[in-house]
């Protein structure tokens, strides 16, 4: 209904499983179109709606409002200006405690994408903050898993992967990276470089605070703590989620994309959303077991 009535924009924030058809709906009516992550439950469908996207001239964004907010901004300045030296490896965790309550969308099940497509993306999103998608490629992702009983979702991993960089100068480096529905984890990150490093305070998706360390020495440093304050509040609206007035900044970025006849945001590209994916996938193919060498689920379990 977009279309009919006038819209500059639609947001699609339906279930994962649904998006890639709501999406081929929108994008054949030439509707510019945010959609929320996970964009699609496969490579192979994130590939196509970007496909079809810059077909018709539409734009399409996945919503991983993170790579919109100022903190992440100035990091990518920082790091495409050397600010660290080369970067070596990225440290970082998520994860959500479920018995307490946290919403049924987060776990999600095997059809909807599980943990990796929800919030592993946002740990691919730090990876590929610091390795680039237009300089570096994914060479290795692997990854260990305990799986949700039941339907053997990837209820905790454990990821590493390998970047590569396409410019033989660029030696590339690896991520670690740790997402889990079992307990809430302080969600920091960590950049090392060979000059020093950057720090994402709690909690990393939603950016307020960025430490930037340089080193002089082995055991001598200096840290400047870079602060990155909430846009002010009037107290109109009731949010859902810590943190959601921050939307405001990924609809900035779709306004000024759209305005400008772009098919993608500059801030989260189609080449960044389809590396997360491909990391995200790769390490999910090797967790994931056959619904028979599940554990079936218990009372209280999951």
């Amino acid at each position: 209904r977009c279309d009919r009535h006038g819209a500059d924009a639609c947001y699609v924030a339906t279930r994962p499983d649904s998006h890639r058809a709501l999406c081929e709906r929108l994008i054949a009516r030439r509707v510019p179109t945010l959609c929320e992550k996970p964009l699609a439950t496969s490579v192979d469908d994130v590939a196509a709606l970007y496909a079809a996207a810059a077909a018709s001239r539409t734009f399409l964004m996945e919503g991983v409002w993170t790579r919109c907010f100022p903190a992440t901004a100035k990091a990518r300045e920082l790091l495409r200006g050397g600010a660290i030296g080369d970067v070596v490896a990225v440290q970082a965790e998520f994860g959500y405690a479920i018995a307490n309550g946290c919403p049924d969308g987060v776990r999600g099940s095997a059809a909807t994408g599980g943990m990796g497509r929800d919030i592993g993306v946002y740990l691919a999103e730090k990876a590929l903050l610091a390795f680039d998608s237009r300089d570096y490629d994914l060479a290795d992702a692997r990854g260990v898993a305990v799986l949700g009983r039941g339907d053997g979702v990837d209820l905790t991993v454990a990821a590493s992967a390998r970047m590569v960089g396409r410019d033989p100068k660029r030696r590339g480096g690896v991520a670690s990276l740790l997402w889990t529905g079992q307990c809430d984890t302080p969600e920091v990150c960590a950049v090392l470089g060979t000059a020093g490093s950057l720090r994402f305070a709690a909690t990393h998706h939603t950016p307020r605070t960025l430490e930037v360390t340089t080193r002089t020495s082995r055991t001598a440093s200096r840290t400047e703590v870079l602060d990155f304050p909430e846009p002010g509040d009037d107290g109109a609206h009731r949010w859902n989620y810590p943190g959601s007035i921050s939307l405001q900044y990924e609809a900035a970025s779709v306004a000024r994309a759209v305005r400008a006849g772009a098919v993608e945001a500059p801030e989260w590209t189609h080449a960044d959303s389809l590396a997360a994916h491909r990391i995200v996938e790769r390490v999910r193919d090797q967790c994931y077991a056959p619904t028979a060498d599940v554990d079936a689920a218990k009372p209280g379990d999951f």
